[in-house]
């Protein structure tokens, strides 16, 4: 499970980032049928949440085995743990990078 969250979390940070760089050479980016924009603000917003994603990401890989190895957490809730971090990001990349009121409300509200 540690494996695939650190493969999440890496590449979260290098589509982040490529992402940015895109819309920094094209102004703007359109994407999904005009329902994802990313420009020179939402860029910005996007590689914060990259790299902010990205560190806490993996400094809760050995924060959560320690606290798995003293009994504090079950690997069950290891797991659970795991996945609501990855759509707690998820929820968050499309509240930046939403082009719908209704879409990034719905997001924000899903961000706990």
């Amino acid at each position: 499970m540690t494996v695939l969250h650190s493969l999440g979390i890496t590449l979260l940070l290098i589509l982040a980032l490529w992402v940015v760089q895109t819309a920094a050479d094209a102004g703007e980016i359109f994407a999904a049928g005009l329902w994802l924009h990313i420009d020179g603000l939402g860029g910005l917003f996007l590689a914060i949440l990259g790299v902010i994603g990205f560190l806490t990401g993996v400094y809760s890989i050995g924060y959560m085995r320690h606290e798995v190895a003293h009994g504090e957490l079950s690997p069950v809730t290891l797991c659970d743990y795991y996945g609501f971090f990855h759509l707690f990001l998820f929820t968050m990349l499309l509240v930046v990078t939403s082009n719908n009121l209704i879409v990034m409300w719905a997001t924000i509200e899903a961000t706990p």
